[in-house]
């Protein structure tokens, strides 16, 4: 399996590093002290050489102490599978044709789960045509200005939504890009985070 992109979440200094794509080669570039060493010790312990757990106490960001819990995902990994791989892994589970790699959630107390990839030709044209209708939706709340605020953080929410119950990372920059659409229709509104 090769890495294709991971996440940090609530670990060190890092609270959400948002998606990073990983290429074969990568580079890591920051200011002192912005978490650069954070990052790579998380993706690290995803798949240590020797064990080394996550340590709530010692790794979970400080002023938020009050929400850590051992179930909390530490990293989000995509990996892409190899030809060879997916042909041992049809052998294994029939039907495994549509899947292209798999991502794994590591959590502080341990836990690894993962979630097949599903291949993105099938995925990509639904997501983007419900993407498509709620910009409809912005485009017919521009012209009447009804509400204009509530309308487009809602839409923008149900925007998010979507993206969450899809779970690809690939999304990510076309999401990222449709948001900046709605920003730049209606900068006037408050923003959620993306």
């Amino acid at each position: 399996m090769k890495l294709k992109a991971f996440k940090v979440t609530n670990y060190k200094s890092i609270l959400d590093s948002g998606w990073i794509e990983i290429d074969n080669i990568a580079a890591i570039v920051g200011k002192n002290e912005s978490g650069k060493t954070a990052l790579l010790h998380a993706l690290h312990k995803l798949n240590p050489s020797t064990n080394e757990a996550y340590s709530l106490d010692q790794e979970w960001p400080r002023g938020r102490r009050q929400t850590q819990t051992p179930e909390a995902v530490v990293v989000q990994a995509c990996f892409k599978f190899h030809p060879n791989e997916k042909r041992q892994l049809m052998k294994i589970i029939p039907n495994t044709k549509v899947f292209t790699g798999v991502k794994i959630n590591k959590h502080y107390d341990g836990t690894l789960t993962f979630k097949f990839l599903p291949n993105d030709n099938k995925i990509l044209p639904r997501a983007r045509g419900k993407l498509n209708k709620l910009l409809r939706r912005i485009q017919v709340s521009l012209r009447s200005s009804i509400k204009l605020n509530r309308v487009s953080l809602q839409i923008r929410r149900e925007i998010q939504e979507t993206f969450d119950q899809i779970k690809i990372a690939d999304l990510e920059h076309n999401i990222s890009s449709y948001i900046a659409q709605i920003d730049s229709a209606s900068p006037d509104h408050d923003k959620i985070n993306a």
